[in-house]
């Protein structure tokens, strides 16, 4: 047997193994179902930052919804555009119960916008959105009580248009199925899009003076907190308790803003992650080399089963996903996503050290 087929016969074991693991934790795993919250329990913050063209779609579902929490807080981070403006219209005639907070200078960025509205919430648990997602119509009602857990990890949908979009749309849905293939107490990541915790802890254990440096990150670092200090956490997975939010405007936004995670992120990973993302790409940058080698040596039938083969791998991969949010037509775009996807990597790979990390017009280290 040659090197080649020897590679793509390892390969294959590999990436076999590891879309059946996927599959085995995020299918056969039964998610517990726990009580609601009540929602004078609750206050949620939204952070926000020339969001005037992006916001109107949450406000709108906030609006929808049959029931609403203690009070929404928004914080506005220095924005130049009518933000806040649009807020007022949209909510002002509305049963919310809102106010707006501004950061005053030199305070800036999300950690620090979402730091200062926890400070004022009244109520023992927050809830934090971004301000470009919509949530379901029962969202509040379908929220999770906490209980002894300090942070609820809430999952994060986003959705596309376009072919850029749909491969986009997957691109993202892999973290979800990451995070579904751990313990459920123990997640390995976490969005302020979309994340519940106790009032008093976050305030206790997010030491912000950790990575003051950085802009945002706030979410994954405080996970990271949270667990250092002992504190119960966990994630869930239910569609009914998912926001969406809407893909990066082109892909060079989509490696942009992946190379500014890298950076917000480069503290609060633990080692599960690293090993997962090194495997991730591994699996990813082996096949596209093998498939263009078999290629060039002509041997197209080899070519034809690896590609059969990855296809297989990507929808065993995606079958909880799919399954979740009932999408199975976006399994129309994993033979693109084989290229797509490694593609991608290794954009965001040289992009981290030629292009200039940037958040909201600023720079992701002040």
């Amino acid at each position: 047997m040659e090197t080649l087929e020897i590679v793509v016969a390892l390969w294959i074991s590999i990436a076999l193994g590891f879309a059946l693991y996927i599959l085995l934790f995020n299918v056969v795993r039964k998610r517990k179902q726990s009580p609601k919250i009540r929602p004078e329990e609750l206050t949620v913050i939204i952070p926000f930052r020339n969001e005037e063209s992006r916001i109107r779609p949450l406000l709108q579902s906030l609006k929808a919804q049959k029931q609403l929490p203690a009070a929404f807080i928004f914080v506005d981070d220095h924005s130049t555009d009518n933000g806040k403006a649009v807020i007022q219209q949209e909510l002002s005639e509305s049963a919310i119960s809102f106010e707006i907070l501004s950061l005053s200078h030199p305070v800036s960025g999300k950690k620090k916008a979402v730091f200062e509205g926890v400070k004022t919430v009244n109520t023992p648990y927050t809830l934090t959105l971004d301000a470009d997602v919509v949530v379901p119509e029962d969202y509040f009602s379908a929220l999770p009580y906490p209980g002894s857990y300090a942070m609820i990890c809430l999952p994060v949908r986003m959705t596309g248009a376009t072919l850029a979009g749909k491969l986009m749309e997957l691109e993202y849905g892999s973290f979800q199925l990451l995070q579904g293939s751990v313990p459920e107490n123990d997640p390995l990541m976490a969005s302020g899009a979309n994340l519940l915790f106790a009032t008093k802890d976050y305030l206790t254990y997010n030491d912000l003076s950790q990575h003051d440096h950085l802009l945002s990150g706030d979410d994954q670092f405080a996970l990271s907190q949270f667990k250092k200090q002992g504190r119960k956490v966990r994630y869930t997975l239910h569609p009914e308790q998912t926001v969406v939010t809407p893909v990066p405007e082109s892909i060079g936004a989509l490696i942009r803003q992946r190379i500014r995670w890298m950076a917000n992120n480069s503290g609060g990973t633990d080692s599960r992650a690293t090993f997962f993302a090194g495997l991730v790409v591994l699996i990813n940058l082996i096949y596209p080399v093998s498939f263009l080698l078999l290629i060039v040596q002509a041997d197209y039938p080899l070519a034809f089963r690896l590609f059969i083969v990855r296809f297989c791998v990507d929808f065993i991969t995606y079958i909880p996903w799919f399954t979740r949010y009932q999408n199975w037509s976006l399994a129309f775009y994993l033979p693109l996503l084989q290229f797509f996807y490694p593609l991608l990597l290794c954009s965001i790979g040289l992009g981290s050290l030629f292009i200039h990390k940037e958040w909201k017009e600023r720079s992701v280290k002040q």
